[in-house]
């Protein structure tokens, strides 16, 4: 399916325009009435995407171009309450500056393995996180503000309502930040991601987020 047709469907959505796009899915579905009540599931769904490319509908203008994306043993209970998926693969993917096309981050490619969500809770977990080769710039790839070849994660779990993560264990290699201190002296990780207009006056500032290891 050309997901770009869909965008009509997901109006309420309006961060990013799907701008291109394939798609393959398998859903083995069941749908029953329990006690008067619909119980949807699914059991090992499938989904792929090819050429998926994501534009921001914002001021700041960014293009994020994915590479293929995979999920397999997607599982769905509504009763439950609870999604789980066994795969996801990322492959590299790019974001780029709507305006001038000029590459932002190159990350990827990306594996995660069995991942869970209790939806009632909004709690979760993750076995086995995987991410490689990671550069974030400004437009001058010969100064770019972070590069990581590798991170690996394992024993993951995050609280969506708390705004916490946690892992047991974590393997960095080769990592590289170029930041400023804020005026009080602290280093603000959010600010790699921050395009221009982040800091307007008015504006709401995202959750700060706490990782424990």
């Amino acid at each position: 399916a050309a997901l770009a047709e869909l965008m009509p469907y997901v109006d309420d959505f309006p961060a990013a325009r799907i701008v291109a796009g394939h798609a393959d899915v398998e859903l083995p579905y069941h749908l029953a009435l329990a006690e008067g009540k619909p119980r949807f599931t699914l059991k090992g769904a499938k989904l792929e995407l090819r050429g998926l490319a994501l534009a921001s509908t914002g001021k700041e203008a960014l293009l994020a171009k994915f590479g293929a994306i995979s999920l397999a043993g997607v599982d769905f209970d509504s009763a439950a309450q609870r999604a789980s998926v066994k795969a996801v693969r990322i492959g590299a993917s790019t974001l780029l500056s709507g305006k001038d096309k000029q590459p932002l981050a190159r990350i990827g490619p990306i594996a995660l393995d069995a991942a869970a969500l209790e939806l009632a809770t909004r709690r979760g977990s993750v076995r086995a996180l995987a991410l490689a080769s990671t550069v974030l710039a400004t437009g001058d790839e010969t100064k770019p503000l972070a590069t990581l070849r590798q991170v690996a994660a394992e024993g993951i779990a995050f609280d969506l309502e708390s705004n916490h993560t946690s892992a047991k264990k974590v393997r960095v290699a080769d990592i590289m930040l170029a930041l400023e201190r804020d005026a009080n002296g602290e280093l603000d990780l959010l600010r790699l991601f921050a395009g221009p207009g982040s800091d307007t006056p008015g504006r709401a500032k995202p959750a700060r987020w706490q990782a424990s290891i």
